[in-house]
């Protein structure tokens, strides 16, 4: 089946392929359960997914399993990145044209990503990047399942499932009238919130693991392995850009290297100063504890945020605080409309 994006084919050098599925996720940390028991809730339904967590993390391939495990899967997925286009194209971009829209308008018009994503999914990365008055169209178009191309009179029908993501504190840019609050509340029903590799970074070896043969047949080399050395100087290190780093960092081992194996002056930090940073301070101290508390307490009440908030003796709104605060992903359970909208 051809691509619609050369953000797919793209995504298919690297590696990533439509059997990437949440079965292929590599974690042994609670954190990244947690995150994986939300994701399969919610792969089957329709729900727009916000997908959060500091660049490199993997969103974009975390956006592809979530299309792969819905029953869209048979249909594109389109990925975007809201911050490599410019602003002036970023309405045609999406929307499509017709001709005659604008100078240099192409003869016939031309479809945009929505419509390139019919029946599947369209992911659009770096959300906080959309101008303010796109942010209001992505709004009429989740409110009214329609949208209109540039130039255009005639309704076209959004048949798409919507995933975005973000890097920055979009709280915060809705307090500074960055980010529409109304669209961040659209959004944000179902939030995803991936952790640093710093957080699970007993997960290391097993991605390497899987990492490593797909580095060595691209570059085609034989199949290397790790020396428990340079393994353990990649574990101590913070991996300030995650995982994506962490591929970069291993491919240029995998060009250094003699033999058949990565030793540890093969393993180039360029950041070497970022270890694994833990808990010093008592403030720092304190909220790692409170977060623990609050995580196993929702847990404790499935995700049921008017509980978990009696238990801690807190308001919801001092509950939704921290749970941004913290990263905090929730396990839903089918909650009912009413639910939703009073938990918001």
């Amino acid at each position: 089946e051809n691509d619609v994006n050369p953000a797919n084919k793209a995504l298919r050098q690297k590696g990533f392929t439509a059997k990437h599925q949440f079965k292929d996720v590599i974690y042994t940390s609670p954190d990244m359960e947690q995150v994986l028991q939300t994701a399969r809730r919610i792969a089957q339904t329709d729900h727009t997914v916000l997908i959060r967590g500091e660049s490199g993390t993997g969103k974009e391939l975390f956006a592809q399993s979530l299309h792969n495990a819905s029953h869209r899967s048979k249909k594109p997925f389109v990925a975007v990145n809201c911050a490599a286009l410019p602003d002036n194209l970023l309405e045609s971009e999406l929307f499509g044209y017709e001709e005659g829209a604008f100078t240099g308008a192409r003869k016939g018009g031309k479809i945009g990503y929505f419509e390139m994503a019919k029946g599947g999914t369209l992911f659009l990365d770096e959300i906080s990047e959309l101008p303010f008055l796109l942010q209001g169209k992505l709004l009429e178009v989740l409110q009214e399942g329609t949208f209109y191309r540039v130039g255009g009179i005639k309704k076209i029908s959004a048949d798409v499932r919507l995933i975005v993501a973000t890097n920055r504190d979009l709280e915060k840019m809705v307090k500074t009238g960055r980010f529409r609050e109304d669209l961040y509340y659209r959004i944000n029903v179902f939030p995803i919130n991936l952790p640093p590799l710093r957080d699970r970074i007993n997960d290391l070896e097993s991605i390497v693991g899987d990492a490593l043969p797909v580095i060595c047949e691209r570059l085609e080399t034989d199949n290397l392995m790790l020396t428990n050395e340079a393994l353990e100087k990649m574990k101590k290190y913070g991996w300030p850009g995650n995982i994506r780093e962490l591929e970069n960092v291993l491919e240029k081992a995998a060009v250094m290297a003699e033999g058949s194996f990565i030793r540890e002056e093969d393993i180039v930090l360029e950041n070497p100063i970022a270890q694994n940073h833990t808990p010093v301070s008592l403030k720092e101290k304190m909220d790692a504890y409170e977060k623990e508390i609050v995580k196993e307490t929702f847990l404790k009440f499935d995700g049921n945020r008017r509980k978990t908030a009696e238990e801690l003796g807190i308001s919801k709104t001092n509950l939704f605080e921290k749970i941004h605060k913290y990263g905090i992903c929730l396990l839903y359970t089918s909650p009912s409309p009413r639910d939703t909208e009073r938990s918001r």
